[in-house]
Order: C-alpha cells, then structure tokens, then sequence
C-alpha cells in the first residue's frame, strides 16, 4: 500500500544503512512527514464523530417531567386548550405542558401561541 512509504520509507524503499546522510535525512524528513499527515487525519476523523454524536444526543434527548400534562397532537383548538389548562393551573404557580405527536414544528406551535395571546 502507498501509506507504508509514508510510515516506514527505510522499509519500502530499500535504504540501507550505509546510504548516502542526504538520502537518510530525506527518508526521515518523509517518515517525520507521515507520521504528521496520519495524525491529521486521525484528528480530522475523531472530530467529525465527535460532531456527529454530539448532533445526535442533541436530538435525541430524555426529558424527565413531574405534575405535567401531555397533549397528543397539536390541531388549531389546542391553544384555547393550552390557555384553559394556564388559567386552571394558575393558582399553583403555572402548567408544564408537553405537545407530543404533532405534524408542525416547535417553531409552528411556538408561534400559534404567541398569536393566539
């Protein structure tokens, strides 16, 4: 494979040791050089999965809820429904309420309740 020459130029080219300093310094200069682009890319590789596992426990995250109420779908009516749950809830210092199984994004329902106030 051509990345041995990289790790172990001596080996892969056939330099002896009683070879020219010039071409020593040269298979040493390629090896100090390989070793350099390997950990690069190692670090590159080790980055990118780093990334991407980050990515997916941001997705994918556990929410642990008590004294909450869980609403299955979000229609156009469930922002009265949301409203009539705050007003009840009031007294006790506010709801948690969590919107499940719904087509529309946060951002959507976000939105419907902030123009629904």
């Amino acid at each position: 494979a051509s990345w041995g020459l990289f790790v172990d130029p001596g080996t892969h080219t056939g330099i002896s040791v009683d070879e020219y300093w010039g071409v020593k310094v040269t298979g040493v200069l390629f090896s100090l050089l390989g070793f350099t682009f390997w950990l690069v890319v190692l670090g590159l590789v080790v980055d990118l999965m780093h990334n991407l596992l980050d990515g997916w426990k941001k997705r994918s995250f556990r929410i642990v809820m008590n004294d909450h109420t869980l609403i299955l779908g979000w229609t156009p009516k469930t922002t009265i429904l949301v409203k009539e749950l705050c007003m009840a809830a009031e007294s006790s210092g506010g709801a948690k309420i969590i919107v499940m199984g719904s087509d529309c994004s946060a951002y959507t329902m976000r939105m419907d309740m902030l123009m629904s106030l």
